[in-house]
C-alpha cells in the first residue's frame, strides 16, 4: 500500500498464489480507487497465478475488466455474479444476487427478500461514508461466488469510502451538543465502534427507498441463520458475528468490507 501510494512503479506478483478469496480482488480495486482519488500517479503491474484454480477465479470474476490486461476475461460465468460496481443504492445488483441465489440454492423469490434487504442496506449505506468530492467514483464493488462442493454462495461488498468508524467520528464531532456525551465512544477502538453500529447506537433517519432498519437488521439475518459467517472489516476494526470475535488491526483497511455466506436450505 505504501509503495503504491508513493507513486513508484509497483509489481504485484501473484504467480505462486494457490488460494484467493473474492474479497481480496475487491480490496485491490478499492486501493486503486483510493490512489485515483488522491490523484497519485499509479504505476501498477502484475501477473496472474500459475495455479489453474486461482487463475480461473481471476478470469471468471470479471476483475480483468477493471485493469489493463493482455489475458482474456471470461464474459460471463455460471459460477459467479461477476464484479459489479456502482455509486449509489442500485436495486439492479440486489436483483442480480437474488436471482443467482434462486438459481444456485433452489430458493423461491419470497425466500430471497432478506437477501435483497441486506444488499440494499449495504449499498445505500455507502454514501454516508464515501468520497463525496468525486461523484463518479465507484463507491462499492459487489461479487458473489458459488461453491459447488459445499452448495453455498459467498458474497462480498467492498465500499471504497472513508470507512464506518471514520464517518462516525466525523458525524458526531460535527454535533457539538452530543460531542461531550460521546467522547468515550469516539476514542474507542474501530472494532468497538463497529460493534456499536451493529447494536444500533448510530442509526440515522432516512426516507430513502429500499432502506430498512440499517446494519442492525443485517445482523439479525445472521442471528436467525438466514446468512452465516457475517464479517465486517472497516478501517482497523474487524468483527465476526458468528464467532463473536473482534480484532484490531495495525494497518487500516481502505474502506469497509461486508462478507457473508448462504447455504442451500437456510
Amino acid at each position: 500500500m505504501n509503495s503504491i501510494g508513493s507513486g513508484m512503479p509497483t509489481y504485484i506478483d501473484v504467480s505462486n498464489v494457490t488460494m484467493i478469496t473474492i474479497d481480496a480482488l475487491l480490496y485491490l480495486l478499492a486501493i486503486i480507487d483510493k490512489m485515483k482519488f488522491k490523484k497519485i500517479p499509479i504505476h501498477i503491474h502484475g501477473n496472474l497465478p500459475t495455479d489453474p484454480a486461482a487463475n480461473e477465479i481471476f478470469a471468471k470474476s470479471g476483475f480483468l475488466k477493471y485493469v489493463k490486461s493482455n489475458s482474456p476475461s471470461i464474459a460471463s460465468s455460471d459460477d459467479c455474479v461477476q464484479i459489479y460496481d456502482g455509486n449509489d443504492a442500485d436495486p439492479q445488483i440486489a436483483k442480480k444476487l437474488c436471482l443467482f441465489a434462486m438459481d444456485k440454492l433452489n430458493m423461491d423469490r419470497n425466500s430471497t427478500k432478506g437477501l435483497f434487504v441486506i444488499v440494499m442496506e449495504i449499498v445505500s449505506n455507502t454514501k454516508h461514508h464515501a468520497y463525496s468530492a468525486i461523484a463518479n467514483l465507484p463507491k462499492w464493488y459487489a461479487y458473489a461466488w458459488y461453491n459447488k462442493n459445499d452448495s453455498e454462495i459467498s458474497f462480498a461488498i467492498m465500499d471504497t469510502g472513508l470507512g464506518i468508524p471514520s464517518t462516525i467520528r466525523k458525524n458526531w464531532a460535527e454535533k457539538v451538543s452530543e460531542l461531550i456525551r460521546k467522547i468515550p465512544l469516539l476514542k474507542s477502538r474501530d472494532s468497538a465502534l463497529l460493534r456499536s453500529v451493529l447494536k444500533g447506537d448510530f442509526r440515522t433517519q432516512t426516507q430513502e427507498k429500499y432502506r430498512g432498519k440499517g446494519i442492525p437488521e443485517i445482523q439479525s439475518y445472521c442471528t436467525n441463520k438466514y446468512i452465516i459467517d457475517l464479517t465486517i472489516v472497516s478501517n482497523t476494526g474487524y468483527v465476526s458475528i458468528d464467532n463473536n470475535k473482534e480484532i484490531e488491526f495495525t494497518t487500516p483497511l481502505c474502506g469497509t468490507l461486508f462478507s457473508w455466506r448462504m447455504k442451500n436450505g437456510n
